[in-house]
């Protein structure tokens, strides 16, 4: 399946311009993202707390480290 780009190959022109600049559909959709973000950070939460004794932090497990093994 092909990669779709808003940028056209040939002229670099921007492909699309469906852009809603409406201020009322602008703040109803930040509510909606809002109330997505505060489900996921609930969620996580609850998530947090039900496998609190499991998860255990290993400092010496830095990202250059991870990246490295992952690399190998």
């Amino acid at each position: 399946m092909p990669v779709v780009s808003p940028w056209t190959e040939n002229t670099k022109k921007f492909a699309f311009l469906d852009i809603d600049i409406d201020s009322e559909t602008q703040s109803a959709d930040s509510a909606e993202h809002q109330d997505a973000l505060n489900k996921i950070e609930t969620l996580d939460r609850k998530l947090s707390q039900h496998f609190h004794r499991k998860l255990k932090v290993q400092p010496t497990l830095t990202r250059q480290l991870v990246s490295f093994q992952a690399s190998k």
